[in-house]
Order: structure tokens, then C-alpha cells, then sequence
């Protein structure tokens, strides 16, 4: 593999990063921790591409699919403000008014 190869794989794997910067601020796509476990698993082509060529091309399609599949996550959940989704705020006891407390959200989706 050459310098240049090389210059273009990681030109090629910063593009599929800023498309997932994109995605996550313009479309307010949040990361699962099952996505980034993808992606950091996906980085480990890109290490056995110092030793086997198909390595980085494989990367490069894995990293397409990563951003398909969480972009498909993502239009199929449910969003924010649908009936079916609740919200349930568990407020601190009340002799704490006045002070800082502790206070859990409770999601449902049902």
C-alpha cells in the first residue's frame, strides 16, 4: 500500500465521520452505545488494514451499512412528542423545596 492509497482511505473514513457528525447535530440522531460499539468494531478493519488490502475496503463498506442501520434506527423510533410516549418526572420529597435534590425521569414507551 502506498502513502497515497493510504491518504485516500483515511480522506474517504474522515468523510463517513463527518457524515455521521451531520447526521447526529443536523438531524438530532443520538448514538446508541450498540452504534458506536459497531463503529469502534468496524475501526478494527481499518487496523487489519495494515496487513491484508481488502481490510480497508471492507471498512469503508461496514461504515456505509453503520450509518444505513442507525439512520434506520432512527426513522423507525418512536418520536418525542407521540401519544404513545410518556414521561414521568419522580420529584423529591417536599420538605427539600428550596434546596438542590435529586430528580429521575422515568421513560415509557408503550
Amino acid at each position: 500500500m502506498t502513502l497515497l492509497q493510504w491518504l485516500a482511505y483515511v480522506a474517504a473514513v474522515t468523510g463517513f465521520w463527518g457524515v455521521w457528525y451531520l447526521v447526529g447535530r443536523w438531524a438530532g440522531i443520538l448514538w446508541t452505545r450498540r452504534g458506536v460499539a459497531a463503529g469502534a468494531a468496524v475501526a478494527l478493519l481499518g487496523v487489519l488494514g495494515f496487513r491484508f488490502p481488502w481490510a480497508l475496503d471492507a471498512m469503508l463498506v461496514a461504515d456505509a451499512l453503520l450509518v444505513a442501520a442507525v439512520w434506520l434506527d432512527a426513522v423507525l423510533a418512536t418520536p418525542p412528542r407521540a401519544p404513545n410516549l410518556s414521561v414521568f418526572r419522580d420529584a423529591p420529597p417536599a420538605f427539600s423545596v428550596g434546596r438542590a435534590g435529586d430528580v429521575s425521569y422515568r421513560w415509557v414507551n408503550a
